[in-house]
């Protein structure tokens, strides 16, 4: 599982707030184009019930989440959902800034969402050092039918397996697929930094 190359700008870490309780506060943005159902998937998370009608969000939403692990660690998550207008980009760069895990969105009823996603790894390259920065891809709306779908199951799964990084898929109607995005990313990362990542 990939966590990126160097760069020159210091990556913070994850802080350990309660050592006996082994308690870690870790950061994750969400990047992708507008209407791809990054709200959603954070509303779908916190209120489990179908996300509908949200308006698009403007600059940035703030979430928190708490996940305990079945082996008893606890890890807050501060989360940033990052609007995907063109307007709002030049102002986002500074919620790269100590982020730990980023959710790389695209809606899979939409291919030119799926392409935007290597702008969005080069801006993450350009502003951050990467070198400890979780990347994960998320093709959301997986419960559209599948004549409507432009980006397929292997597609979605090749391209992350292009860019060494996990795929999901996911829908803020359903449900499916959001619980474990996040826990199986809080799980991974949490043993990485467990094995000495840094």
């Amino acid at each position: 599982m990939c966590f990126g190359s160097s760069s020159k700008k210091q990556q913070s870490k994850p802080k350990l707030l309660k050592p006996k309780q082994s308690q870690y506060k870790t950061k994750l943005i969400l990047l992708g184009d507008m209407n791809v159902g990054k709200t959603s998937i954070c509303e779908y998370y916190k209120k489990n019930v179908p996300a509908k009608n949200l308006p698009n969000t403007i600059g940035v939403t703030y979430f928190e989440f708490d996940i305990k692990l079945e082996n008893g660690i606890n890890v807050h998550l501060d989360i940033w959902d990052t609007a995907g207008q063109e307007i709002y980009q030049s102002l986002l760069k500074i919620y790269y800034q100590d982020a730990n895990i980023v959710f790389l969105v695209f809606d899979v009823s939409a291919r030119q969402t799926l392409e935007r996603v290597e702008y969005w790894i080069s801006e993450l390259k350009e502003q951050v050092d990467d070198k400890n920065l979780k990347l994960v891809l998320i093709g959301n709306k997986c419960d559209i039918d599948a004549d409507k779908r432009q980006i397929s199951l292997e597609q979605g799964q090749d391209f992350a397996r292009n860019k060494n990084i996990p795929y999901f898929e996911t829908s803020a109607i359903t449900g499916e697929g959001i619980v474990e995005v996040f826990r199986q990313t809080v799980k991974d990362y949490v043993q990485y930094k467990t094995n000495g990542g840094k």
